[in-house]
């Protein structure tokens, strides 16, 4: 097993788990809305609007992965 394997499954179950919440808060959401064309926004969602996307968690999980893998290879370099 190569030593980045494990910290790829974790980043793509934890992208996995956040499109599935984000889809089960659509799906629920559809649901609830029955004869009405346009839902309204939520206060949280006016308040914060990048509060339940998630591209841009995807965004910070991909980038937090390449910030540990760049640092890795900066400590464990040799500095000759």
């Amino acid at each position: 097993m190569d030593i980045w394997t494990l910290p790829l499954i974790i980043a793509i179950v934890m992208i996995a788990l956040i499109g599935l919440y984000g889809t089960w808060k659509v799906m629920k959401l559809e649901n609830r809305r029955q004869q009405v064309n346009d839902t309204p926004i939520a206060q949280t969602v006016k308040d914060h609007p990048t509060s339940i996307n998630p591209i841009i968690l995807v965004y910070v999980i991909a980038g937090i992965l390449m910030f540990s893998i760049i640092m890795y290879y900066v400590m464990t370099s040799s500095s000759y």
